[in-house]
């Protein structure tokens, strides 16, 4: 059976493989399967993308992961982030790793990771690895337990620490450039959603501008 996933992302890959199998375990039909998989589509919070307009001709792209975040989940986003494609129409297709001036950059926003227990530290400390081995070119870390990663990280991938998804909005917004891919991720406590509307809220001003300019 040949067919495409509508969301990007490895995980989403392995998740469809489960649903073909079951389908073919009760001997239902793989092609209708494969067709409906091809129509998916992210959700708010776990994977959905907007593009936000800066001006007439340039724009960034916000990835929404804000509804909650594991380790797990955390290391499936910092890899579909790395493998998108800054710059370019389409973000969910591309490859390489690490962006260049002008051309856009990976941004990671990373808030807490709640309810990990006493391991919690190591945990938000080891996603320095899957950040280097994907490219990722800067890192905003939010909240307490993410402090253990904004020291693990080098320096020149860590564009600053926050207590807040408040105080994330007021480090990021001077920094962003055109063509940048900013993903958003954290526990729903820590409140990431706010950022996320706050980016696309950018876009908005840009239009009411324009439209009154």
């Amino acid at each position: 059976v040949t067919y495409k996933v509508g969301a990007p992302g490895r995980h989403w890959i392995m998740n469809s493989l489960a649903v073909l199998g079951a389908v073919h375990a009760v001997e239902g039909d793989l092609g209708l399967a494969g067709l409906a998989l091809a129509e998916m589509a992210p959700v708010q919070g776990r994977g959905q993308r907007h593009r936000v307009a800066l001006g007439p001709r340039s724009a960034f792209w916000v990835i929404d992961e804000s509804y909650n975040a594991n380790p797990a989940s955390m290391r499936a986003a910092l890899a579909t982030l790395g493998n998108s494609t800054p710059g370019s129409r389409n973000i969910r297709s591309g490859a390489g790793k690490g962006g260049s001036a002008g051309k856009g950059r990976r941004i990671a926003v990373l808030g807490d990771m709640m309810e990990l227990g006493e391991a919690s530290p190591r945990f938000h400390a080891e996603l320095v690895d899957p950040i280097i081995e994907t490219g990722i070119d800067l890192v905003v870390t939010v909240g307490r337990m993410m402090a253990c990663l904004a020291k693990a990280l080098p320096g020149h991938l860590h564009l600053g620490h926050v207590d807040s998804a408040e105080a994330a909005m007021d480090l990021l917004r001077p920094c962003i450039e055109p063509n940048d891919v900013i993903m958003v991720k954290g526990s729903q406590s820590m409140g990431m959603a706010k950022i996320v509307e706050r980016l696309k809220a950018l876009g908005e001003k840009h239009s009411k501008k324009t439209a009154t300019g």
